[in-house]
């Protein structure tokens, strides 16, 4: 609604408070799901920063600081590090501290997948509840690509999908044809019959028309002409229809891509009004 969940003040930092109080839910509601989970990315890796960096920064820099052999180092940055224990030395406590480094990359490890995987299940509940809230037909509408050749007609792609589902869960399903020589014909056809009629009506006003499409004076030649070559371009539209309906009806009887053994790749995808779902 281009409206901010909560009124901001005139203060200078008068937007601390409404922008701390906003949750995702609210950003949803103004900006959409993909905006609002941009911001649960960033405070997903602030998370991360929190529970890994902080107790890198806080722990062990100061124990390379306090254990480490090479103080002598000038570069007062790297003391902070690990560079700051000395290999050769082989006492205890420079020992002790490998072990803890070693401790620490699986707690960074498993703490990373933790809030991970927990905020990738609170993506999905939020996911949800926003397909739930929007407007058919778009909530109810998927793209699909991938489609199997078996499957490349619309009552096969609905058959298909009321298995999957349920008879009152699918509605409709239509496959797309690719259709764009046929089209392209078809705006030829267009301008072939604006001409026809541009040269019918020159002979209706008895008048010798200059036509800069063609060479012909004759007014009778150029509209024999321009039949001749609208009846070309009708057969062509009629055959590229029938290409693609017999390719769309043999494909049933010869596809062997859910056959086992097939080497055809049998990879559904699925596509939602935001994004992909499988």
């Amino acid at each position: 609604h281009k409206v901010a969940p909560h009124p901001l003040g005139d203060g200078l930092c008068a937007w601390i408070r409404p922008v701390w109080n906003t949750d995702t839910r609210d950003a949803q509601d103004c900006m959409g799901l993909d905006n609002s989970m941009l911001l649960v990315f960033a405070d997903l890796c602030l998370q991360i920063a929190g529970f890994v960096g902080l107790p890198i920064a806080c722990i062990m820099g100061p124990l390379h600081r306090i254990f480490g052999q090479n103080s002598t180092n000038r570069d007062y940055l790297t003391w902070w590090g690990m560079g700051n224990i000395v290999h050769e030395d082989r006492s205890r406590m420079c020992e002790y501290l490998f072990w803890v480094h070693a401790v620490l990359v699986w707690y960074v490890v498993m703490m990373t997948q933790y809030l991970i995987e927990k905020k990738h299940r609170e993506f999905f509940a939020e996911r949800i509840h926003w397909l739930h809230r929007m407007e058919a037909p778009r909530c109810t509408t998927v793209m699909v690509k991938g489609i199997p050749t078996a499957y490349r007609t619309d009552a096969k792609l609905k058959a298909f999908f009321v298995k999957l589902f349920s008879e009152k869960s699918i509605r409709s399903a239509y496959v797309v044809k690719d259709v764009r020589n046929i089209t392209l014909l078809r705006q030829q056809l267009g301008a072939v019959d604006k001409r026809i009629a541009a040269a019918q009506h020159s002979i209706k006003a008895d008048s010798k028309p200059f036509l800069p499409f063609l060479s012909m004076e004759d007014p009778y030649s150029q509209l024999t002409h321009l039949k001749q070559e609208r009846a070309e371009l009708k057969t062509r539209i009629m055959q590229g229809q029938a290409e693609i309906c017999e390719r769309y009806k043999h494909s049933l009887a010869h596809d062997t891509s859910l056959q086992k053994g097939s080497s055809e790749p049998n990879h559904w995808l699925l596509q939602s009004a935001s994004g992909t779902l499988s």
